[in-house]
């Protein structure tokens, strides 16, 4: 006979975006994030699959990522095709862009309960 405690199994929510259809610009990849994030949630994690065409087309992608999710995750997974040049530059972009917003969100938050209007 077993006198082990249970233990509690740990519940995560990790949601994923799919950026990996064919698209023709950069502003075809943009409204794809957003209609996917568009009802987004808090969550624990959140993963970013990235295909050829996004990464491609990838203006302004890592901050965009990164404003999308740097208040709702806590952890954010950047998936690139393997080989890809643009895929660890995407990432270090959403690793910057999210302590950058990170930062300035606190420094709004600290200044409004110090009684400061926001900026």
């Amino acid at each position: 006979m077993s006198t082990a405690q249970p233990t509690v199994a740990a519940v995560r929510l990790v949601l994923t975006v799919d950026l990996t259809r064919p698209y023709s610009s950069h502003r075809d990849v943009a409204r794809d994030l957003r209609e996917q994030c568009r009802r987004s949630i808090d969550c624990d994690t959140v993963i970013v699959r990235l295909g050829a065409d996004a990464v491609r087309h990838n203006v302004d992608l890592g901050k965009s990522i990164a404003a999308e999710f740097f208040l709702t995750a806590r952890s954010i997974e950047v998936h690139t095709p393997a080989g890809n040049v643009l895929g660890p530059i995407i990432h270090a972009e959403v690793a910057r862009y999210v302590r950058l917003f990170t930062d300035d969100y606190a420094r709004q938050t600290a200044g409004q309960a110090a009684g400061h209007p926001p900026v």
